[in-house]
This record gives structure tokens, C-alpha cells and sequence, in this order.
């Protein structure tokens, strides 16, 4: 393993242990702490109580970079420049995605990386969008043509 020259004279604080904070001890007695933080995340993810699937079609983690171009409703022409959002999860059916600032259009054509190494393009109604706060938001919408058939 290569270790990095470092001037201890240079950086004092390279000298004196991390501290986490109030919350957090540092060392192996951290390490429960740790745990007992990163669960209580993990615990924010998950439902607490069942919920009724409304969905019809299983979906996928989808954590990809999307190209989303607005478009008219002809499907085709640009209404406004790409944006790229972060995709969450992928069905059949449609997309969910996280995007910085609301959405101005309600059409637009996704554009996926292949597989082959071209794209892979679909037009998508967005239904519904959420502020999730600190300046993100949520959205999903439904696939509703190949971009290869409008043309």
C-alpha cells in the first residue's frame, strides 16, 4: 500500500484524533454508535406500517444519470433545452427520477444509455411531482411511445 508523505509540521491537526461531535464517540466505542445512527436512517427509508401497492408492475432500483427533453405535444419538437435528472426506480411502465426545480412541461423524451452504446429513447407524461426538500424535488411519469415510432 503506498502511504502519502505528509509534513506533520505542516498540518498539526493531522496530530490530535477526529472528533465527531456530542453524538458520535470515536474508536471501536463509536462503532455501535455508528450503527445505531446509520439504522435510524435506514428506518426513515422503510414504511412503518404495510402499504397498499397500487402499482401493477414490479419496479427496479434505477440509480442512472436521465437526459429529459421537453417536447410539444406532436412528441418531437423541443420545447426547451435538456436536463439531466437521477433516476430512482424503472418499471415497464415508467420512471421516477430526482431533478433540482420544478418541471415546466408535462411531455418529454428520456434518454437511457444503451447497452450497445447508443440511447435509448422514450416519450414520458410526467403524473405527478414533489418538493423534497433542500431543492430537490421527485416526480414520475409513464412511458407512452418509443421515440423511434414518432419519428
Amino acid at each position: 500500500m503506498i502511504q502519502p508523505q505528509v509534513d506533520a509540521k505542516a498540518t498539526p491537526s493531522l496530530r490530535q484524533p477526529l472528533s465527531a461531535g456530542p453524538h458520535c464517540a470515536v474508536g471501536r466505542a463509536g462503532d455501535a454508535a455508528i450503527r445505531a445512527r446509520v439504522r435510524q436512517l435506514l428506518q426513515s427509508l422503510l414504511p412503518v406500517a404495510p402499504t397498499i401497492e397500487r402499482r401493477h408492475d414490479r419496479r427496479y432500483p434505477f440509480p442512472r444519470l436521465i437526459s429529459l427533453t421537453p417536447v410539444a405535444d406532436d412528441g418531437r419538437t423541443p420545447l426547451d433545452k435538456p436536463m439531466v435528472v437521477v433516476g430512482t426506480s424503472l418499471s415497464e411502465r415508467g420512471i421516477g427520477f430526482f431533478h433540482t426545480g420544478p418541471l415546466m412541461h408535462r411531455r418529454m423524451i428520456a434518454a437511457f444509455a444503451g447497452t450497445d452504446g447508443g440511447a435509448i429513447e422514450l416519450l414520458v407524461v410526467v403524473g405527478w411531482c414533489r418538493f423534497i426538500g433542500q431543492g430537490w424535488y421527485e416526480s414520475g411519469g409513464r412511458f407512452v411511445q418509443c421515440v423511434a415510432e414518432i419519428k
